[in-house]
């Protein structure tokens, strides 16, 4: 694959082969696609196994990273590497098996605009809350375990009943 790929787009396919170990794709295989700036492998029939080998810890995988696409990937956590990717966009890690607190550095990303967690195991959001300064425009929670405060940066969200349902 060429380093100056920028978009990279699996989704609502089948794979298998060229790498893939019984159905799994190690994300560190295209860690060498710097100029990457969108990947998605949502909707396959795979696992992604999104941690990175020993020798390297994700800081710079994906310099310009702007939109990540992961829905369905049987993942069990939020992917550590994210930490590191400032300029993301648009963040889709629904339908997996994301259990406990969603992380709040997700929510303190200057250029996050959409966030989509729906249909996981999340059931709050760490602390604290209340210094996030989130641009989100989009923020889909729905089909959670998600119980407690509403978050202030989320009072202007509709619908709330279904995100919080204890509220």
């Amino acid at each position: 694959m060429s380093k100056e790929l920028r978009y990279l787009s699996l989704l609502h396919n089948n794979l298998t082969g060229c790498g893939l170990n019984n159905g799994t794709m190690r994300l560190d295989m295209i860690q060498r696609l710097q100029s990457l700036n969108t990947l998605g492998l949502s909707y396959n029939n795979l696992s992604v196994d999104i941690t990175f080998n020993e020798n390297h810890d994700g800081l710079s995988s994906f310099p310009k990273m702007k939109y990540l696409l992961l829905a369905s990937c049987k993942l069990m956590e939020f992917p550590k590497f994210l930490r590191n990717q400032p300029h993301l966009n648009g963040l889709d890690l629904s339908n997996n098996y994301i259990h406990g607190a969603i992380p709040n550095w997700i929510l303190r990303f200057n250029y996050l605009v959409y966030l989509n967690l729906s249909n996981n195991f999340i059931t709050d959001l760490e602390r604290p809350f209340d210094d996030l300064n989130s641009n989100l425009y989009s923020l889909d929670l729905h089909s959670n375990k998600l119980v407690g405060k509403i978050p202030t940066f989320m009072k202007y969200a509709v619908h709330l009943d279904s995100i919080f349902p204890s509220v």
